[in-house]
């Protein structure tokens, strides 16, 4: 039996790629971990055994353990244990590890902006095209605040069959979606790939209508296009204006004239 010091630890390839693997993501305040002080991990909290594992990959700069089983039906019971977080104990402080799929299979999506009113059936039918939905629940506020309650987010524990955009439209509520190994998505035409500032799309929208609310990009868009057309305006306005202008001598016999004229005029309203 070979020893688990010999297992393989290496940079992380694609999630996409991964299958019956868990990811352990540890904190990323926390200091570097050491290749034993990983395996003494894994042996401890999550009671391996060496032929339970087939893999063990590091990812050192994001904090990330990669465990790769022979067995999947093994895989679901340390997720079932953990129930998605384990504690790691380094020099007296703790800190929290999530464990979670790596890849697509079972994925733990956090929804973020949706009612409480909105009911889990609901949710259910509108993520279903993206796999099969395995339990939903609701996240609580952690125990450093002072109210233990829900706190709006939805945990939504999917076996993802395609991967999910980033934003999504649930009951009329515009909902953040997210989750470890997400590609990013596009907030304009919600296509994987690209983001809004490059969406191909963008230079093809047509212009709201005339009944159209405004958004604030219009708003700022039009602000910034009429200080344009009047900066241009005024220049045009002091180009003409400059034929116009006299030299001081010019200046002093137009004064001369316009005191000669209206002393003129005032002698004439007395002599009528």
């Amino acid at each position: 039996m070979k020893s688990s010091i010999d297992r393989i630890l290496c940079r992380c390839i694609d999630m996409s790629d991964r299958t019956n693997t868990l990811v352990c993501i540890f904190d990323q305040s926390g200091p570097r971990i050491s290749a034993y002080n990983i395996h003494e991990w894994i042996h401890e909290s999550l009671r391996l055994m060496e032929e339970d594992i087939q893999v063990i990959q590091v990812d050192g700069p994001r904090r990330r353990v990669f465990i790769k089983f022979y067995n999947e039906d093994r895989m679901n019971e340390i997720l079932q244990d953990t129930k998605g977080a384990c504690e790691y104990k380094y020099n007296g402080e703790i800190s929290q590890v999530v464990v979670e799929t790596a890849g697509l299979g079972i994925k733990r999506i956090r929804l973020a902006g949706l009612p409480p009113e909105v009911k889990e059936v609901t949710i259910k039918v509108k993520l279903s095209k993206y796999g099969e939905i395995v339990n939903i629940r609701d996240e609580m506020w952690a125990a450093a605040y002072r109210y233990k309650v829900h706190n709006g987010v939805r945990i939504v524990e999917i076996k993802l069959k395609q991967h999910m955009p980033s934003n999504l439209t649930i009951a009329g509520n515009d909902v953040m979606m997210t989750y470890d190994g997400q590609p990013p998505t596009c907030f304009r035409c919600n296509e994987p790939g690209h983001q809004k500032i490059d969406c191909p799309r963008r230079q093809r929208l047509a212009p709201p209508s005339l009944g159209q609310r405004s958004t604030w990009a219009d708003i700022v868009s039009n602000t910034i296009r009429d200080t344009h057309q009047k900066a241009q305006q005024n220049s045009r306005k002091i180009k003409q204006n400059a034929d116009w202008r006299v030299t001081p001598e010019e200046g002093t016999n137009l004064r001369i004239q316009t005191n000669t004229n209206r002393h003129r005029a005032h002698v004439n309203r007395e002599m009528n």
